[in-house]
């Protein structure tokens, strides 16, 4: 059965926290995970599961259900992708030699919110991340995914994005993968509104054809699959790519983006069907999206898109 992990982060480590999320990754003390069972709870976080980070909040040392009501300056709900290993790189600034965190945990940020009410993410959800801050921030584990707790946090956001949530959406292909669907589209929804704008026309960075809002995507330049929090919530990785053909050339390295910011076709191109003739036009203009802050990110998709294509042809 999945699992949900709660973890508290005290107001001091708000650069462990951004480092953490930066690397997808976490990390504790050997000593608090010598105490009572919580090494073995946090060996039973498999990929897949989940752990709420919660960040900045009052005093700990209160009844049980004291927290129900308070609020949390951050939280951040993230999916494991690494199960607990340990490695003694180091990673945050409290690391010295003789003490580092090398109990570690790989994760992915779906959601991040500031200034969250404990009454919106339920007692239960607040009450284990009081007991972590308690436990020398040790993650407190319970079976199933916490699905209202997750949904939660995501309730407040913008309405007016271009991919609204919608209720009938929740349970399409199970709880687990409903949850992650959810939270991502959220993520999208506002990056795909940061790259349009409120244009009911806008212009394909590719193509440069005038189309449309519902026939050009924000498209990510590093693959949101490759891609760290910080990266794919940056507007730099991402460009406005037309759905008549240059999203798909793109998207699967049939054409790419040089150093210099000019299209070409990938070699393949030529060999395979028409594909040449629907990107043809493409090669040598240049790309509006590509600048400074953005060059690193296309050269990502040339190294791990567009030459391995070529490789295999």
């Amino acid at each position: 059965m999945p699992t949900t992990g709660y973890v508290y982060i005290p107001v001091r480590s708000a650069e462990n926290l951004q480092i953490g999320v930066a690397r997808g990754l976490w990390g504790w003390r050997s000593s608090a995970l010598d105490r009572s069972t919580a090494r073995s709870d946090i060996k039973s976080l498999k990929a897949g599961d989940l752990l709420f980070f919660g960040h900045s909040g009052p005093d700990s040392r209160v009844k049980p259900g004291g927290w129900t009501e308070v609020s949390l300056k951050r939280v951040l709900v993230a999916e494991v992708t690494r199960p607990l290993f340990t490695s003694t790189e180091r990673v945050w600034p409290e690391e010295t030699d003789g003490e580092i965190f090398p109990e570690r945990i790989g994760i992915d940020v779906l959601d991040d919110r500031r200034n969250v009410s404990g009454a919106s993410l339920g007692a239960p959800a607040m009450e284990k991340l009081r007991l972590s801050a308690n436990k020398q921030c040790v993650a407190i584990v319970r079976d199933g995914r916490d699905i209202a707790a997750a949904l939660a946090i995501v309730v407040g956001a913008d309405k007016d994005l271009d991919a609204p949530d919608s209720s009938d959406e929740l349970g399409h292909n199970g709880a687990t993968d409903a949850l992650v669907s959810v939270l991502a589209r959220k993520e999208q929804g506002k990056l795909r509104q940061r790259v349009m704008g409120h244009a009911a026309i806008v212009t394909c960075q590719l193509c440069g054809r005038a189309l449309p809002r519902r026939l050009v995507h924000a498209a990510h330049v590093k693959r949101r699959s490759a891609a760290t929090h910080m990266e794919r919530n940056n507007i730099h990785n991402a460009m406005r790519a037309c759905v008549g053909g240059c999203d798909a050339l793109f998207e699967y390295g049939y054409i790419y983006v040089d150093d210099t910011g000019y299209i070409q076709m990938t070699p393949v191109v030529n060999n395979v069907g028409d594909l040449g003739s629907l990107a043809s036009h493409l090669k040598n203009r240049f790309c509006a999206a590509h600048n400074a802050k953005s060059a690193h990110f296309f050269a990502w998709h040339r190294r791990n898109v567009a030459e391995p294509l070529a490789a295999s042809h």
